[in-house]
């Protein structure tokens, strides 16, 4: 239903009988001083004019700053808490967690500095680990895993990570039953390159 529609159905009410039904809100259908046709709070402005001044004080310095205090007190933990646990908490949770906003900042913040140090750090927790072995060991993760490995772009990260020192150290590693020698590793991926590149003078020659 459009806007105008709705206003059209309003029924007309003036602010001393709205305040005799005991009704917190009232409309005239008359514009307020600044032009907005909408309903008016007994005991303030009209609604619109209400919603745009409570944008612009939630951006400054002052509503941030008692903001953060309050979130960070007790009432406000316990309020936060509350909150979150309610159906409406969650539901708004859940909707921004889909939401492309969300998705952008998440992608800001792993690319991050800070973000990789965090994600670093986690991945060397028991709780990481126990979390990650549990999800591999699931149908879901196991199909995701197979889709993985099936698929271009784990073959070409296969194919650089095979031509690394890296990738030459667990190649012998598996072969051998132990950790090489870091100098013995270093030779062997040394030669292979060198192979390579021979391999590759000799196509060029043909």
């Amino acid at each position: 239903m459009q806007e105008k529609e709705l206003l059209d159905e309003m029924k007309i009410i003036t602010r001393k009988e709205a305040l005799a039904q005991g009704l917190k809100r009232y409309f005239t259908g008359k514009p307020c001083k600044w032009g907005h046709v909408a309903e008016r709070n007994t005991d303030s402005d009209c609604i619109t004019c209400r919603k745009a001044y409570q944008k612009a004080y939630d951006q400054t310095e002052k509503r941030k700053a008692a903001k953060k205090a309050y979130t960070q007190s007790g009432a406000g933990k316990a309020y936060m808490k509350a909150y979150a646990q309610s159906e409406a908490g969650k539901a708004v949770r859940e909707a921004y967690a889909q939401s492309e906003e969300r998705k952008a900042a998440k992608k800001t913040y792993r690319q991050s500095e800070k973000g990789k140090a965090t994600i670093k750090a986690y991945d060397q927790t028991e709780k990481s680990k126990a979390a990650s072995k549990a999800y591999r060991q699931s149908e879901k993760g196991k199909a995701t895993s197979k889709a993985y490995q099936q698929s271009e772009k784990h073959k070409a990260h296969m194919k650089v990570y095979q031509h690394s020192e890296e990738g030459t150290a667990t190649s012998l590693r598996r072969q051998l039953g132990f950790d090489p020698p870091a100098e013995y590793v270093e030779a062997i991926h040394t030669g292979r390159l060198i192979k390579r590149e021979l391999i590759k003078l000799k196509e060029q020659n043909l």
